[in-house]
């Protein structure tokens, strides 16, 4: 999770948060579908949701099924919206809010939905690692 943390959350809160900041719309989804490889030990792994936008996933990596078709369904309708008209609200998976200050997040898995500050406990430690820099990337 550390290391999760450190290479990919971070990095790309970051990044978010300087657009949001620059006053952009800023848009943010976090990944939890489980890949049911070695038994679901890889979890929700880097690059796992790219299968779903382009609707090329499979039972070994990805997992299939009515919830993945669904899941892949929902996240390209996403894509879509948001390379039409800047904003990935979309029937499938109704309102999406900019970032904003609540950190709203659209959280993609066999239940999506919206939250506001996924992880925020672990979001304010990693906040004070940087502030005393300690953390080096």
């Amino acid at each position: 999770a550390i290391n999760t943390d450190v290479m990919f959350r971070v990095p790309a809160l970051e990044l978010v948060e300087a657009q949001r900041d620059n006053n952009t719309p800023v848009y943010s989804y976090m990944f939890t579908w489980t890949s049911p490889v070695f038994g679901g030990a890889l979890k929700a792994c880097h690059a796992l949701d790219i299968g779903f936008v382009f609707g090329n996933y499979d039972d070994m990596f990805c997992g299939t099924g009515p919830e993945a078709d669904k899941l892949s369904q929902c996240m390209q309708d996403a894509w879509i919206a948001f390379a039409h008209t800047g904003n990935p609200s979309n029937k499938c998976t109704g309102e999406w809010p900019e970032y904003g200050s609540k950190r709203m997040t659209m959280v993609f898995g066999k239940e999506s939905h919206v939250e506001a500050a996924p992880y925020e406990t672990e979001r304010a430690v990693w906040e004070t690692v940087k502030r005393h820099d300690t953390l080096v990337i």
